[in-house]
């Protein structure tokens, strides 16, 4: 069963070394430190991110599906054009930033979970139904569309 909230912790302020240590959990493997070449501009993007765990948790989820290079993360460092200043949008867009990563596959589905309130709970077989129902799920194959459905699903709870 799925349980859309908000985690509130999402909005207190880390320090420094808890900033990395969330920002490579969400990049890293367990185990598996950040090689010294990456961490300039590790540090580059959480100096951005002023400690919002909101930000650090988008930015560790654009990298984590990057090439672990200097080049893909400069490329993500280069491409945020918006300033964590005292800006009322700011939350907006960081999760816009983390949208339009999306596949175009996803977007649809993603947006649908919008539909329901914020504590409400749905059974994963019964969203997948929703949105085969409502033409979401693109044809794969010969596979069924409720399998396809289901991936969907876990790539974006892996997206989280």
């Amino acid at each position: 069963m799925l349980t859309y909230w908000a985690n509130p912790i999402i909005f207190a302020f880390l320090n420094e070394d808890e900033s990395l240590e969330l920002f490579h959990k969400k990049i890293f493997s367990k185990g598996v430190i950040c090689p010294l070449e990456l961490m300039e501009t590790g540090k580059k993007i959480l100096a951005i991110c002023h400690g919002l765990p909101l930000a650090i948790v988008v930015f560790g989820g654009l990298l984590s599906r990057r090439d672990k290079t200097f080049s893909a993360r400069s490329k993500v460092l280069d491409s945020v054009t918006w300033h964590l200043a005292e800006d009322s949008n700011l939350c907006m867009e960081i999760l816009a930033l983390s949208y339009y990563d999306l596949p175009h596959y996803l977007k649809p589905c993603f947006r649908y979970l919008g539909l329901f309130s914020e504590d409400y709970q749905i059974k994963s077989k019964e969203l997948i139904g929703l949105w085969v129902a409502e033409g979401l799920i693109q044809h794969r194959g010969n596979e069924i569309m409720e399998d396809v459905a289901e991936d969907y699903l876990e790539e974006l709870i892996g997206r989280a």
